[in-house]
């Protein structure tokens, strides 16, 4: 449940930043975007609780997510 709620978060840490006057006229960006597919991979005796650990914060983050148990 805990990695659930860190997720509900994320949205609020994925944000981009900007960093002015880094050097002369010269500012810095930055664009946080999500992978696309990301693949789980989990052991047989963790079937459930591994995947619980990866999907709420890749979804979170935009990704699609594929579970191979």
């Amino acid at each position: 449940m805990e990695v659930v709620e860190f997720a509900t978060g994320a949205p609020q840490l994925l944000k981009g930043e900007v960093t002015e006057n880094v050097g002369t006229r010269v500012d810095s960006h930055s664009l946080r975007q999500p992978l696309g597919v990301v693949a789980g991979i989990t052991p047989f005796n963790f079937a459930v609780m591994v995947p619980m650990w990866m999907s709420p914060v890749t979804v979170a983050c935009g990704n699609s997510f594929i579970l191979k148990p």
